[in-house]
Order: structure tokens, then sequence, then C-alpha cells
């Protein structure tokens, strides 16, 4: 890491805890909307993790209960 990169790093550090709350709330909402879709599974928490950054948002999209949807059409 260069020391330009230290110092933009060290200025963005005061503004984690509020983004990081952000993305868990976002996250949260997400969950809950997207729960009841058959087909999209919202990943799990891990019980052991405390806290998580959500720079991605992950699910699983389980393609026999979307095929039995998409069959209607």
């Amino acid at each position: 890491m260069t020391e330009f990169q230290a110092a933009v790093l060290l200025g963005q550090l005061t503004r984690l805890e509020e983004q990081t709350r952000a993305r868990e709330q976002n996250a949260a909402w997400l969950d809950r909307q997207i729960s009841g879709i058959p087909g999209i599974k919202p990943q799990p928490r891990d019980p052991r993790v405390t806290r998580r950054s959500y720079h991605l948002y992950m699910f699983r999209f389980v393609e026999a209960e979307w095929a039995s949807r998409a069959s209607r059409f």
C-alpha cells in the first residue's frame, strides 16, 4: 500500500461504522422482500458471524422452483 492509499483509507475509516450499519439494515430489508419469492433464497447468516460488510449481496437461485413458475406462462 502506498502512502497516498493509506491516507485515503484513514480518511474513509471514520465512516466505516455508519456504512456497515446501513448495509446491514439494507440487507435485512432485502432478505424480507425476497424471502417470499419461490426459487430465490437469501444466504443464511452463520450464527458465529457478528457482523457482515455486505459489499456484495448473495442469494441462492433454486432452478427447480423457478422452472415450475416459468412453465405456467
